[in-house]
């Protein structure tokens, strides 16, 4: 009987051991989930430790097809999405031993183990997501969906449960599973085709088969706007159960649709809202947007939520600097000097702005600064001024230190301005005026000099005549 009984139990599975994976919250229970089809198990492969699924069909669905299907899928194991297209199928050929111990795993599937949560679970729960991570999912969903329409492949089944999510270094991670009833040109059609998960079947879509590459575009859709929606709390709370739909209101005006499109409206933009509406007024498949079209908004509305929140952080960044400029010129008009000001700005003396090597082309422009911070200690306003504009033009327009030095130069220029009115209004007129005193002064003495000098030449000629006569 599968499971055994026994809490430990190794499978000989064509020339690889496996072992039944304990259940994570059951002692002594082997870990399984039950789907449409049959129950899957976990299995650890014993000279790796890497993780497998075992998945036991129930009776009727034991079908000999299964590894036909099994080569089919094996094709499309590399397509984004697909993972548990790969597969091994355990028949009379390769496992006579173990279908002797266990004959209820007659076509049973090994695959990879594919960790994470079912879409339905994650709406069961009411599990809350960020727009990010919506966006990202969606994206996800839409791109493996895209790849195969262009594949000419349709899950033929999708719902909630048969979509895993999970979260890896690389990002989100999307992966289908139930995948043995993928349509594929050429494949052979299944005896009995699936009839769609509740809350995703439409009504008013006339199919002439359920087994076509475009029978993925309805339920994909309600799907893409599922993931999308989830990050407001209104769609959340008022979500049906495993789907967000009840099966009754599909493609019927309720309050649930017009939430839906209130929602892909505010927080995507028309795009995506009416991409939505031709999915749920379609009469035909056709009438559907292929995957393709939802990639294209899914990337015009990542670029305009980008550059949203790249203009709100600009936005705050620039009030930021605009604060701190103020407050340093507001200390520097106060006669402080720009390491003072740098210090009570809560500032470290070997963490200013200028003192970091990387920022600075070479070792001659620090000199530079430096020869243009001496000169504005001793007040050399103009050589200073002169240093510190010759310094700019080494740094880019929208560096931090570029605007740092743009502040102590129009410090430096409000210093020089005042400087020119006070010599204007009394330093230099009044030294002019003194220049014009002393040389109109000077003038006087030489007149003087030059006729008593002319008064005594006259004398001393009238005396030496008298002395002759």
């Amino acid at each position: 009987m599968f499971p055994p009984e026994e809490r430990t139990v190794s499978l000989s599975i064509m020339e690889s051991s496996y072992e039944l994976a304990e259940h994570p919250l059951v002692s002594g229970i082997p870990y399984g989930q039950e789907g449409r089809q049959g129950t899957v198990y976990k299995l650890i492969r014993t000279e790796d430790g890497l993780p497998f699924a075992l998945k036991v069909f129930r009776p009727s669905y034991r079908d000999p097809a299964l590894v036909k299907k099994a080569a089919e899928l094996n094709r499309y194991a590399e397509l984004e999405g697909l993972k548990a297209a790969s597969r091994e199928v355990i028949d009379p050929q390769n496992s006579k031993e173990l279908l002797s111990r266990y004959p209820e795993l007659l076509y049973a599937a090994v695959m990879p183990w594919i960790e994470g949560s079912t879409w339905n679970e994650i709406i069961s729960q009411k599990q809350v997501l960020s727009v990010h991570e919506c966006m990202d999912n969606a994206a996800a969903l839409a791109e493996t969906l895209t790849k195969m329409e262009e594949h000419g492949l349709a899950h033929t089944d999708l719902s909630s449960s048969n979509l895993m999510l999970s979260t890896t270094s690389d990002g989100m991670n999307i992966q289908l599973i139930d995948l043995e009833d993928l349509y594929a040109g050429g494949a052979s059609e299944p005896d009995e085709l699936p009839a769609g998960g509740d809350g995703y079947k439409s009504p008013s879509i006339q199919l002439e088969s359920a087994w076509g590459a475009q029978v993925d575009r309805f339920p994909g859709g309600l799907l893409l706007a599922e993931l999308l929606a989830w990050a407001d709390p209104d769609i959340r709370e008022s979500s049906f159960g495993d789907s967000y739909f009840a099966p009754n209101e599909i493609q019927q005006s309720c309050e649930r649709y017009e939430r839906m499109v209130r929602t892909l409206l505010s927080l995507y933009g028309p795009g995506m809202a009416g991409l939505f509406e031709r999915v749920w007024s379609a009469e035909q498949l056709q009438q559907c947007p292929s995957f393709a079209e939802w990639s294209l908004a899914l990337m015009a509305a990542q670029r305009q939520l980008d550059e949203s929140l790249q203009s709100l952080q600009e936005e705050g960044e620039q009030e930021e600097k605009g604060q701190q400029q103020q407050e340093t010129a507001d200390l520097l008009e106060e006669g402080h000097s720009y390491e003072e000001v740098s210090v009570s700005m809560g500032e470290q003396e070997e963490d200013l702005p200028w003192e970091s090597a990387e920022r600075f082309p070479d070792e001659e422009v620090r000199n530079k600064l430096d020869k243009a911070r001496e000169l504005e200690r001793l007040g050399k306003w103009p050589s200073a001024l002169w240093e510190y504009g010759r310094l700019i033009e080494y740094f880019p327009k929208r560096s931090s230190l570029r605007r740092e030095i743009e502040m102590v130069m129009d410090a430096i220029q409000d210093k020089l301005d005042s400087s020119e009115g006070e010599a204007i209004q009394g330093g230099v007129v009044q030294q002019i005026q003194r220049q014009a005193a002393t040389f109109q002064e000077e003038s006087a003495y030489r007149k003087l000099w030059m006729i008593l000098s002319a008064a005594a030449g006259v004398i001393l000629v009238v005396a030496v005549v008298v002395y002759l006569l």
